[in-house]
């Protein structure tokens, strides 16, 4: 027999998959719809294309855009405030907030966030030894665009990228650990919400929170820029779910010895 949750489960999963069937099917039609750029100068043209689209929150679809000939593609991927994923290939709305939902890669190619972590978390490269960063710094006019250069072992704070937007449900791969706020301005840490510390404290609260990763044996981490807000920005620190899984289930075994002692 179900459960009252299931039936609730299966009524959302029924409601949701009938509404991203009505966008298709929307989207397959767009001659019964008109032109939304069009729309904009208060003229009526019946459209030629329709597009499903998206945000990063989820996979389920959040409407349809229409447009007629002249006007699909001309102010924006299709139109503005919206642009089209070069790996998904979906159509994702630009932001709500002040937050972009995308990043550019390879200087050219624009991905959603969901598919640039992805890809970023795919590549060995980018996950960094703890105990190999012996310096941090905030140079965004460094000739390198590395993030951690392993030959001196300085990691550069303005090279983060912006991979994780606000609320953005992350990989189970990774596990969220700690954040460090700037002022978007001027790079200096947060000390309140209207006030920052004193330049270089922030490097070095960053280069603490990497050691004592190396400390409580962390082999790798990430660090992503998983915020953007109006004023101010966020720094992530992220780990491999299983070892941050297998670290702390060891340290939950030292604390019921202590107990037991």
């Amino acid at each position: 027999m179900w459960s009252l949750p299931d039936i609730v489960r299966m009524n959302n999963e029924a409601a949701q998959a009938a509404q991203q069937s009505q966008f298709e099917k929307d989207a397959a039609k767009p001659q019964d719809h008109l032109c939304e750029v069009c729309g904009w100068s208060s003229k009526e043209t019946k459209a030629d294309y329709g597009y499903v689209w998206f945000d990063i929150f989820s996979d389920d679809p959040k409407g349809t855009i229409f447009v007629c000939e002249d006007h699909d593609g001309y102010t924006g991927s299709p139109i503005e405030g919206y642009f089209n994923c070069g790996e998904c290939d979906r159509v994702f709305i630009e932001n709500y907030s002040w937050e972009r939902y995308s990043t550019i890669v390879d200087e050219c190619e624009e991905l959603c966030l969901p598919c640039a972590l992805k890809r970023y978390l795919e590549d060995e490269t980018n996950w960094i030894a703890p105990d190999a960063v012996q310096s941090v710094v905030l140079d965004p006019d460094a000739p390198s665009d590395l993030l951690f250069d392993p030959a001196n072992g300085v990691l550069n704070l303005a090279k983060v990228q912006h991979l994780i937007g606000v609320k953005m449900p992350v990989p189970p791969g990774i596990a969220f650990l700690e954040n460090l706020e700037f002022d978007a301005a001027t790079g200096q840490m947060l000390a309140t919400t209207s006030s920052t510390f004193s330049a270089g404290v922030g490097e070095s609260a960053a280069l603490r929170s990497i050691h004592q990763l190396a400390e409580q044996g962390f082999s790798r981490f990430l660090i992503i820029l998983d915020a953007a807000y109006q004023f101010s920005v966020s720094l992530g620190i992220y780990v491999g779910a299983r070892e941050n899984e297998r670290i702390l289930a060891g340290e939950e075994v030292i604390v019921q010895v202590r107990k037991a002692a």
